[in-house]
């Protein structure tokens, strides 16, 4: 018989307080162990929440409150949980807030950032500390663990034009128009290799290129010597739809673009990327 070992750590974020007068100690250049909090996509997520003061001894909570503020990579809002306290006759300073799965649907694997606080007796939200150099912020690892793979896609429709001139008069100058840089990470977890395009073109006739770089920054000369991806030409009548360009490597890539020429007042509107 095959046996599989498990281990159940409980999800919990130690926190100092900034409301136990009884405390003499200062803080000091230390940081309290912080085991790295993750939670997964696809459940809801249970955090427990640990109040101590600077001698790293257990506090009561009492009659206040701790309300978890949770925020994503960018810094955005997603929900503020109250937590519930777990207090007992045998038991001080420990709560538990619940993230709900619904929360966190729509959102990347990413490291989500908190800040946890704590009413006073006159009801005043204090700020509790991550760690013993009043580090109030903390961060949750998010994971995508816990879901099936399915196929995630992303729009682009902003553009930019470049001329090119290329010694040539200025009534045989070239304008083309440029899709913003699409980045190749950032979709998954893990790092993807292949990335699929759908090109959405309105009445277009002309040649288009997806162009490469491995770049990290993207400026004016991200793109001087790109890799070329996938070109090609749409002669004769103008097309209007979907142009698919399925199964792009893109190893070693850090961003991608598309490229037109137009010989008529055609273009292309998007971009949708599936990964």
């Amino acid at each position: 018989m095959q046996r599989i070992q498990v281990y159940l750590y409980p999800n919990r974020i130690t926190l100092v307080s900034n409301l136990d007068e009884g405390s003499a100690h200062n803080v000091e250049w230390r940081i309290v162990y912080q085991r790295t909090v993750k939670i997964y996509k696809g459940i809801d997520n249970i955090i427990e929440l640990e109040l101590k003061n600077n001698d790293q001894k257990r506090i009561e909570l009492g009659i206040s409150e701790l309300k978890l503020v949770l925020m994503d990579q960018s810094q955005n809002l997603i929900n503020t949980y109250t937590a519930q306290s777990l207090e007992d006759s045998t038991i001080v300073g420990l709560a538990r807030i619940t993230i709900p799965s619904a929360d966190i649907a729509d959102l990347d694997p990413q490291y989500l950032r908190f800040a946890v606080y704590q009413t006073n007796a006159i009801f005043e939200n204090i700020l509790t500390y991550n760690d013993s150099q009043f580090g109030a912020i903390g961060t949750i690892q998010l994971l995508n663990g816990l879901n099936a793979h399915t196929t995630m896609t992303r729009k682009y429709d902003r553009w930019t034009q470049m001329t090119d001139y290329n010694n040539a008069r200025f009534e045989e100058r070239k304008i083309y128009k440029l899709s913003e840089a699409i980045p190749t990470d950032g979709y998954r977890a893990i790092p993807i290799t292949n990335m699929s395009f759908t090109l959405q073109a309105n009445n277009f006739l002309g040649q288009f290129s997806l162009e490469g770089t491995n770049q990290e920054v993207i400026g004016n000369e991200a793109f001087l010597n790109p890799k070329i991806l996938y070109q090609a030409y749409i002669p004769g009548s103008p097309q209007t739809g979907s142009v698919i360009i399925p199964n792009i490597d893109v190893s070693g890539l850090t961003y991608i673009r598309l490229k037109y020429l137009a010989d008529n007042a055609g273009s292309f509107d998007y971009i949708t990327v599936s990964v």
